[in-house]
């Protein structure tokens, strides 16, 4: 089944299904089964249903609900809102200021080049924000969160986090749980902010510099906001903490 020009509904049957949209505002029902979705020029919304569905947005400003299964879809050009649902899904933004909310399950997702807001939901996800400012929830689980370019939010949430804000000045905070909070010489640089650091529970992961091995090389200064640690070209403030409080537990080198 395909769409023409103009605003199509297609509505998949029990099995595995292709639904291409084509030109115009279509609606597509992928329904049961494995299947694939394309929304192609305009305002598309796609529903995958039930089963392992993948497919992409193409131009403009789409929805897409991938539904339970491990989906794949990305959004293509435009503004556009993806939700995962439950299962473990890789979900990607692409261009545009997009949306998404992956839902429970181990799920993989890329935000692209735009400002985009993601909340990766209950898992052990991993998230990759791209370029520009993006706000990033991990939700709950062992989530491994990066930021990429841009001045970045990044909450770890509930669980084991591991958070690199990437280049930019990023702001981080952790959540419940044992957090690494990562910062890489080699790759990033900027003016970041840990808001929630728990001794004896959190790490500092500095990389990057092999000369800095020890707490001994770490310079660290005590502010009124708390204690700002200078590592290459990274500043990071980490909000309310006492630097005659830091230990070498509370670094990872390397």
């Amino acid at each position: 089944m395909r769409g023409t020009d103009g605003d199509d509904v297609l509505v998949g049957l029990d099995g595995d299904d292709r639904l291409p949209g084509g030109v115009g505002n279509d609606t597509i029902y992928g329904g049961s089964g494995d299947d694939r979705l394309g929304g192609g020029d305009g305002n598309d919304l796609m529903v995958g249903g039930a089963g392992n569905d993948r497919g992409g947005a193409g131009f403009g400003d789409d929805t897409i609900d991938a539904g339970d299964g491990d989906d794949i879809f990305s959004g293509g050009a435009g503004h556009d809102h993806l939700t995962g649902g439950d299962g473990n899904d890789r979900l990607a933004g692409s261009w545009g200021v997009d949306t998404i909310y992956a839902g429970a399950g181990n799920d993989k997702i890329g935000g692209g080049h735009g400002w985009d807001v993601i909340d990766a939901g209950d898992g052990n996800d991993t998230v990759g924000a791209g370029e520009h400012d993006d706000t990033v929830h991990g939700g709950s689980g062992h989530d491994r969160l990066g930021g990429g370019s841009g001045n970045d939010l990044l909450f770890g949430g509930t669980g084991d986090d591991s958070l690199n804000g990437g280049p930019g000045d990023d702001t981080l905070e952790g959540g419940a749980g044992a957090d690494t909070f990562v910062f890489n010489a080699l790759s990033s640089d900027g003016n970041d902010v840990i808001r929630d650091f728990v001794h004896g529970e959190d790490v500092l992961r500095l990389i990057g510099r092999p000369a800095v091995d020890h707490i001994d090389k770490v310079t660290m200064i005590q502010m009124a906001q708390g204690t700002l640690i200078d590592f290459a070209d990274h500043r990071i403030l980490v909000e309310g903490a006492q630097m005659a409080d830091f230990g070498a537990d509370d670094f990872l080198f390397g």
